[in-house]
């Protein structure tokens, strides 16, 4: 159980918090998006709430899909490449539908692997799910119990849920 909770509490902070402070930040900037670059250039900054159309810095989409990347390749470092790749055409249709620019993606590309990247680090100092190396890298610590589960399912010998018990 603690296994499975600190897989999916990794898999949730570690993309969610990136997200969170992303949709605050970019509240706070107000940066106008490329819609509004005849009227006002690219600098137009404009402090709101509700207007969506005033933001674009950083990109929420670009965020999460690198946090969601650098979480599955935190988790599973062979899927790393194919990650990335679907995280930057995720970024690159942001600018090409013309709702964001560049530098709104790579601030959002930033976001969401520097935030996935500290969560894991928060992580692995309490042991949780990471562990530090004695040369002071971090690795997945290994999950024993998950993996039995995970092979008795796969053999469909694992416990089925009672009907009585939730």
């Amino acid at each position: 159980l603690w296994e499975f909770a600190a897989l999916y509490g990794f898999i949730l902070l570690g993309v969610g918090l990136p997200s969170l402070a992303t949709t605050i930040i970019k509240r706070i900037i107000g940066r106008g998006r490329p819609e509004h670059f005849d009227a006002v250039g690219t600098l137009s900054f404009r402090w709101n709430i509700s207007d969506w159309s005033y933001q674009s810095f950083p990109s929420g989409h670009s965020t999460t899909a690198f946090a969601l990347a650098a979480v599955l390749g935190f988790l599973a470092p062979r899927w790393v490449v194919l990650a990335l790749a679907f995280a930057t055409a995720i970024a690159l249709s942001r600018i090409t539908l013309g709702v964001h620019y560049p530098s709104d993606v790579i601030g959002g590309m930033l976001m969401g692997l520097i935030g996935a990247y500290a969560v894991r680090v928060f992580f692995a100092r309490r042991r949780w799910l990471f562990e530090f190396t004695p040369k002071g890298t971090i690795r997945l610590r290994p999950m024993w119990a998950l993996q039995r589960y995970l092979s008795l399912k796969r053999r469909r010998t694992a416990r089925a849920p009672q009907p009585d018990r939730p």
